[in-house]
């Protein structure tokens, strides 16, 4: 009763664990609960949330951009479930992964219900039927047969109690109830021993898989990242003069990429063309500088700021070729260096912003233009550019500069193992498997643990269907020859025959249940095959404060013809009893 006792106890602490755990992770809000459900419906979080999913939401102590949250709208009176994308001081912005704007409420803190930790596919319609007329009489009609089951097993508990009291009057009853199993069997039979080392190993195992099942639980399945997206700028430079005919200019025009010829053309139009492929907003501007020996620079001429829509802007500055030769010869004669090289260099404000990936930004553009002055012409010879920019040596005149804007995102949450990353959705998944196999396995061990027991459910099959004459006793000597039957309804019938009672003692794992008449003993043992049970026998032998007395025994062999049962008494003079039928007394 100790060892069921103890069984009865372990298994209630397992219970009780699992119901804690189970609370814990589980338990609704309105109960006092840390987890909320909520039924997804419409499109706004699709491709990972579709109508009719089940989103389960635990609460957090903090929230940050990239986490699916749900939270109460004010402006749609129900709860929202979105991915917060902007944290203003404990003022969130939030907006659905399929949505193109974001949502017109600003929760706090305090309109935060949680973060999700699981998503169930479809698992809102099934909530939806268990919710229904049909699933609450489903439900009602599994717990009264439940609560019908527990009262059966009370009340056979109660009659196995009442007849280990050795109480008569339910004799036949009790026998109803019991096959003809273990007890008349006699065939020995062996079981499987599970050792209790794997018992604790998939306990530890399962709360282990558990508690790290919980801590990611804890944790965001996403993880706040950056990306960069690019805008390509492109900046067209090109320039025109009037000039009259000639044999250089046949048609009396200068135009983009040809030398200006400083006698023919007094003064020359610069133009710049700027595209970017965001919508930016801003203005641009074009100024000419000329830049003389030894760095040199004067500026020669600023155009006017022209704004910049949708990406697009123009701005344009003109040159007098005779204002820069005066400025040359004006820094010749106050430094007596002789200018014998110098350069017309454009270049291009901007000043442009806009929103690029939900993300401000500001367009910056460093490309220029430089014309080389001497010999009495100016030749483009180069355009000078800043890192990132780029141009062409079949056309100087263009200049590419890329606009690298980093935009915040989200990317699955990685945890580093030793030299393996895994996802936290991946872990969640890998640590739950494992612990359904530890339950698995925790089970299994449970069941063939409680089949290396099944000599204590032979003993209460004995007193369920015997003990009306069955009599608990200290272990006793046996002072004579001791007669071993193969199944305790033999002994049953003899105590019946000689109106004796059965006695029933217990030494370590072995149940003995014994007869006494004039002669021997009869003595029938449950499970005495098995090999824990020698073992125990010689553990016992062993110690000193237990007398263990091996009796001669007389065992029963078939005898195929009607013999002497007793000296002097054959079997039809006086009626055989049941229990020696076909068996004769062998030495």
């Amino acid at each position: 009763m100790r060892k069921k006792s103890t069984k009865l106890t372990a298994s209630a602490m397992l219970v009780g664990c699992f119901l804690a755990l189970g609370w814990y992770f589980f338990a609704p809000s309105g109960l006092g609960g840390k987890t909320s459900y909520v039924v997804t419906h419409g499109v706004s979080m699709e491709p990972q949330f579709h109508t009719g999913d089940l989103a389960i939401l635990r609460a957090a102590p903090g929230y940050r951009v990239g986490d699916v949250v749900g939270y109460r709208s004010a402006t749609l009176g129900t709860i929202v479930m979105h991915r917060i994308v902007a944290d203003d001081g404990g003022v969130f912005t939030f907006k659905g992964d399929n949505n193109s704007w974001t949502d017109p409420d600003h929760p706090t803190r305090a309109d935060l219900i949680g973060r999700l930790a699981l998503r169930v596919p479809h698992g809102g319609r099934y909530l939806a039927s268990v919710d229904s007329t049909a699933g609450r009489v489903v439900g009602g009609c599994a717990l009264a047969l439940l609560l019908l089951g527990g009262a059966g097993q009370a009340r056979r508990r109660r009659a196995l109690r009442t007849s280990g009291r050795h109480r008569a009057g339910a004799r036949s009853a009790r026998r109803a109830t019991l096959p003809r199993s273990a007890l008349d069997d006699p065939r020995p039979r062996t079981t499987r021993v599970v050792p209790r080392g794997q018992l604790a190993a998939a306990a530890v195992t399962l709360v282990a898989l558990i508690g790290a099942e919980a801590w990611l639980l804890s944790q965001s399945p996403t993880a706040q990242a950056s990306r960069t997206v690019v805008v390509q700028q492109t900046g067209v430079f090109g320039y025109s003069a009037n000039v009259g005919p000639s044999v250089v200019y046949p048609d009396g025009k200068v135009r983009s990429g040809e030398p200006i010829f400083t006698e023919l053309a007094r003064s020359v139009d610069f133009s710049f063309a700027y595209h970017a492929t965001a919508p930016l907003t801003g203005t641009v501007a074009l100024s000419a500088a000329l830049v003389g020996p030894s760095g040199w620079t004067t500026r020669l001429a600023t155009g006017p700021a022209t704004p910049v829509r949708a990406g697009t802007g123009h701005a344009a500055v003109r040159v007098d070729l005779a204002a820069a030769q005066t400025a040359l010869d004006a820094f010749t004669a106050a430094t007596g260096v002789k200018a014998t090289s110098a350069s017309v260099v454009l270049t291009p404000t901007l000043s442009a912003t806009g929103v690029v990936g939900g993300q401000p930004a500001t367009a910056v553009f460093d490309g220029k233009l430089t014309l080389a002055a001497g010999a009495n012409q100016l030749i483009v010879v180069s355009t000078p550019t800043a890192a990132g920019t780029s141009t062409t040596a079949s056309d100087p005149l263009t200049v590419s500069a890329p606009l690298n804007v980093k935009t915040p995102t989200t990317a699955a949450h990685r945890l580093r193992l030793l030299s393996w990353h895994i996802s936290v959705a991946a872990a969640r998944i890998a640590a739950g498997a494992g612990a359904l196999a530890a339950l698995g396995w925790l089970v299994a061990v449970v069941l063939l643990s409680r089949r290396t027991g099944r000599a204590e459910d032979d003993v209460e099959a004995a007193l369920r269907r015997y003990g009306d004459r069955i009599v608990d006793a200290e272990p006793l000597a046996l002072d004579g020859p001791v007669v071993d039957l193969t199944s305790l309804a033999a002994l049953h019938s003899i105590a019946e025959r000689y109106d004796r009672v059965i006695l029933h003692t217990t030494r370590g794992a072995r149940h003995s249940y014994l007869v006494r008449d004039e002669l021997s003993w009869y003595r029938y043992d449950i499970r005495p095959d098995r090999p824990q049970h020698a073992a125990r026998r010689d553990q016992l032998r062993d110690n000193p404060d237990v007398v263990v007395l091996d009796a001669p025994v007389i065992r029963l062999e078939p005898r195929p013809q009607a013999m002497d049962v007793w000296p002097g008494l054959t079997a039809a003079g006086v009626g055989a009893p049941a229990w020696v039928d076909g068996y004769a007394r062998a030495s």
